[in-house]
């Protein structure tokens, strides 16, 4: 895919990377959609920005640092942006500053919860629901981190992000927040 990534670098064993090469750190991993990413690869003009801090893994996921001047006990936050664009601009997504946000209930993250970027001003957009695939607590290759595994589908909301072209319940690819143990909502059993 072309692109056009600015202060981003795409580097084998990027946090989260599956290949050991490089220790886990607190990071949200996400490959957005594949379908719709090799779609803007075949436009002439296709293609996307990653602000500063995002970094593209091998595999072509992009994964935000964490924002810890946003940490909370019902969510988890990461920063920076991802740009998509083709069909001369007529054809634009933004992902920024996404947060998995847990339900207020005491359960958190055993069960679902839900994707949240930034939308216009100081609003926040509810992206996706996010059904929990795995949870994966602290291992001897990763001793201090937490890694969970969701799958998204897309709200309405999200659909027109998309520019409706995908409508709402639509799966997006598997994301993981990796963080750091205790730094997200735990349960209180």
């Amino acid at each position: 895919m072309r692109s056009s990534v600015q202060n981003s670098t795409a580097r084998p064993g990027a946090p989260g990377a599956p290949d050991g090469r490089a220790p886990f750190t607190p990071s949200l991993v996400w490959g957005i959609k594949s379908s719709f990413l090799r779609y803007l690869a075949s436009l002439p003009d296709g293609g996307y920005q990653a602000g500063p801090g995002v970094t593209v893994t091998a595999d072509g996921e992009f994964c935000f640092p964490p924002d810890a001047r946003l940490a909370g006990p019902r969510h988890q936050a990461f920063r920076g942006e991802v740009r998509f664009s083709g069909h001369g601009a007529f054809l634009y997504v933004r992902i920024a500053d996404p947060r998995v946000e847990f339900p207020a209930d005491p359960v958190g993250v055993e069960g679902d919860a839900r994707l949240t970027v930034a939308g216009e001003g100081s609003a926040r957009l509810h992206l996706a629901d996010l059904s929990l695939m795995r949870r994966s607590d602290a291992s001897a290759s990763s001793p201090a981190m937490r890694h969970l595994l969701f799958v998204p589908r897309l709200t309405a909301a999200g659909a027109e992000v998309f520019g409706g072209v995908y409508p709402a319940g639509t799966p997006l690819d598997p994301l993981i927040a990796h963080s750091a143990v205790g730094d997200h909502h735990e349960r209180n059993d």
